[in-house]
């Protein structure tokens, strides 16, 4: 973002109030959005005011603001051991606190001393909120960076500060104070989905269309996917109990289970995504502890020797997946073309939810990341 004239101007503003305010002590000075356009912010805090204003004390979440793919360059140092020849600084040991106290004195009065002890501050989780920007990772490897760590030694060390190390002697430690960044889920499905929309916004010369299908509504490209209900069994036909209330999100009210069906033209062919709808999980004790979670079914990936056979293959993997009760890996080898199952891993990485998975489903018709960006 620093490259980002909007933002640029608004970081330059606040610094040029401060500059002409110059030698003055304190300054009130005015901070504008770095962004254009809304947001949202989720925080918390206490109602005032007789109920009629909320005060928020701590931001949990915000949406990202929209914009041009980020590419983001990250740096992997191999260090070599340092010599007497290197033209480098002279290394200072670091102490990470292994018993971190109830009470952590923070200042910004002063900066921490080369050499102190320093310590992590694990924060509340931090929401991105909606769609997150597109953001785009490029790592490499700088080699033969002379290695200047010294060997680590206690610290007793009371007080802690953020700012850069400056100076010794002062009793500061270095703190390093982090939220970890969590993703809104909108639901299983809708992740997917979202998944493969930003794929697509992330490598729009790999990746041509993404839509999804109904029988109705044939395929559209529509930002609110619509599912393929399943057909309930009749009452003379000879089922288990199980297989016949499977098809059903709830057995009392008879809401149908629903699947989602997605075409995707990536590298120049059309692959399929199949997803069925999962049933919330049951509560129990009154609600006050959640029950046991509802079966973890996996994906279907196809593709098709021939395009016009899409529909008679569908209709008959519907129809079939409920005697299977879900299990997708009894269908595969009726297709006319090539079918296999993925499952549906979660990453630390991952940009958006459901991406990791998307992935998954992509490597098992042999498409990597690597062939979306190119490399």
């Amino acid at each position: 973002m620093l490259y980002d004239p909007y933002a640029e101007q608004a970081a330059r503003r606040i610094y040029s109030q401060l500059e002409a305010r110059f030698p003055e002590d304190k300054i009130l000075f005015e901070a504008t959005p770095w962004f254009q356009g809304s947001g949202e912010l989720s925080v918390s805090g206490v109602p005032i005011d007789g109920g009629n204003t909320f005060l928020g004390l701590q931001i949990l979440g915000c949406t990202q603001p929209d914009g041009a793919t980020i590419h983001r360059e990250r740096e992997k140092s191999a260090t070599v051991p340092a010599t007497d020849d290197d033209d480098a600084p002279t290394p200072f040991p670091y102490h990470q606190l292994q018993d971190i106290p109830d009470v952590i004195d923070l200042t910004d009065d002063e900066e921490p001393d080369h050499g102190s002890s320093w310590l992590d501050i694990t924060e509340d989780e931090f929401v991105i909120l909606g769609k997150p920007r597109v953001v785009l990772d490029k790592r490499y490897t700088r080699k033969n960076v002379p290695d200047t760590r010294g060997v680590p030694v206690p610290g007793d060390e009371t007080i802690f500060s953020t700012g850069e190390p400056y100076g010794s002697g002062k009793g500061v430690g270095q703190a390093s104070i982090h939220a970890p960044i969590t993703l809104e889920s909108q639901g299983f499905l809708r992740d997917m989905w979202n998944a493969l929309l930003y794929l697509k916004s992330a490598y729009p010369t790999a990746i041509h269309s993404v839509s999804w299908f109904t029988f109705e509504d044939g395929f559209s490209t529509s930002p609110d996917p619509r599912l393929i209900s399943l057909e309930p069994f009749g009452t003379d036909d000879e089922v288990k109990t199980s297989v016949a209330n499977w098809v059903y999100m709830d057995t009392q009210t008879k809401v149908l289970r629903g699947v989602l069906v997605i075409k995707v033209h990536v590298l120049g062919q059309a692959l399929y995504l199949m997803e069925l709808q999962r049933r919330p999980p049951k509560p129990r004790n009154g609600g006050r502890e959640e029950g046991s979670k509802p079966p973890s079914y996996k994906g279907l990936v196809f593709t098709l020797d021939h395009q016009n056979s899409f529909e008679d293959w569908l209709r008959q993997v519907l129809s079939n997946v409920r005697h299977a009760e879900g299990v997708v890996q009894k269908l595969v080898r009726h297709c006319p073309g090539f079918a296999d199952t993925f499952k549906h891993p979660k990453a630390k990485n991952e940009n958006v939810p459901g991406e990791a998975s998307v992935l998954n489903a992509f490597s098992k018709v042999g498409i990597m990341r690597a062939d979306l960006s190119g490399h």
